[in-house]
C-alpha cells in the first residue's frame, strides 16, 4: 500500500494567526486548478483561541494545535463539508452556522471519501454535538474578537469571520478563487454584497494558500453579473459528476482570477 504522508504544514500569517494546511489533495476541476489542500486557521487572544475548519480527518489536527497553543481551543466549522469537518470527533463540541444542513447528526468521516484514509486518532474519537452560530454573534477571544457573517451560496449556512485586530476575513468556502455554487447566483449574489459592506482587507481562504485581497468579493459579483450559461466549460471533478465553470482569467495565480463552478445536475436551482 502506497504510503501517505499524515503531516501538517503551518506558518504564522498574522499576529496571532497560524495558518494549517492540512494533509491530503482535493484536485478539483482540471481546468480551473486550485491548491489541493485545505487550510485550517488557528486564531489566538489573550484567553482563548478558535480552531476554523480542521481538515478531512486524516491527521491529528488536535495534537498539532496542542503543540501551537496552550490557551483553551474553541472548534468551529464554516460549513459542513468533509474536507472542513473530519477531525469534529477530536472534539467535545463543534460550533456551525444555525442555517447549515445536515446537523440532524453529527458528521463523521469515511475511509472511502477521504485521501490516505481516516487517521486512528480520529477513528477512536469520541462523540460530539453541536452548537450554533448565528449571523452577527461575537465571538470574544480576550483582547480580539471574531465577528461571524453568514454568506450563504456554497452551502445554506456558510459562514464567515471578521478578526477585530488584524480586519481580515476568514472565509471558509464562502469566498474563494473558485467557488463550488449549491445555491442560486442571486442568493450568494445579494450574500456577496452584504459581505461587501463589512470593513476587511485581506481574506483567508480553505482553499489557496496565499491572502486575497477583499477585491475578490467584487470580482465574484462582477463574474455573476456576466453569468452566460453558453460560455461555461466543463470541467474534471474529482468525487465524479460533471461539473460547469464560468471563470475570469486564464491564470489560478492571476490576483484578477475568478471563478463559479456548479454541478450539471444543480443548473435549474443555480440559475433560479
Amino acid at each position: 500500500m502506497e504510503s501517505f504522508d499524515r503531516s501538517f504544514g503551518y506558518w504564522s500569517v498574522a499576529e496571532g494567526i497560524t495558518a494549517i494546511e492540512t494533509p491530503g489533495k482535493s484536485f478539483g476541476p482540471g481546468k480551473v486548478p486550485g491548491t489541493g489542500h485545505v487550510m485550517a486557521y488557528l486564531i489566538e487572544g489573550e484567553e482563548k483561541a478558535v480552531l476554523w475548519d480542521n481538515g478531512y480527518g486524516n491527521g491529528n489536527i488536535r495534537a498539532l494545535v496542542q503543540k501551537l497553543t496552550d490557551l483553551p481551543v474553541m472548534a468551529v466549522n464554516s460549513h459542513n463539508h468533509l474536507d472542513h469537518n473530519g477531525c469534529n470527533p477530536l472534539f467535545e463540541e463543534v460550533w456551525i452556522g444555525e442555517h447549515e444542513d445536515g446537523l440532524d447528526k453529527p458528521a463523521f468521516p469515511a475511509d472511502e471519501r477521504i485521501p490516505g484514509g481516516v487517521d486512528e486518532a480520529v477513528k477512536n474519537g469520541g462523540p460530539y454535538i453541536w452548537r450554533l452560530l448565528k449571523d452577527g454573534d461575537v465571538i470574544d477571544l480576550g483582547g480580539r474578537t471574531l465577528r461571524i457573517i453568514e454568506v450563504p451560496g456554497h452551502t445554506r449556512g456558510s459562514i464567515t469571520a471578521l478578526d477585530s485586530k488584524t480586519g481580515w476575513l476568514i472565509s471558509g468556502d464562502a469566498v474563494l478563487k473558485r467557488v463550488l455554487l449549491n445555491l442560486p447566483l442571486r442568493v450568494y449574489r445579494e450574500a456577496l454584497e452584504r459581505l461587501d459592506t463589512f470593513d476587511f482587507t485581506r481574506i483567508l481562504p480553505a482553499h489557496y494558500d496565499r491572502p486575497l485581497d477583499r477585491g475578490q468579493v467584487r470580482r465574484l459579483i462582477s463574474l455573476i453579473d456576466r453569468f452566460e450559461l453558453r460560455k461555461c466549460e466543463e470541467a474534471v471533478w474529482h468525487g465524479g459528476g460533471k461539473m460547469l465553470v464560468f471563470r475570469s482569467g486564464n491564470s489560478f495565480d492571476d490576483p484578477e482570477f475568478a471563478a463559479i463552478g456548479f454541478f450539471d445536475r444543480n443548473i435549474e436551482t443555480v440559475l433560479s
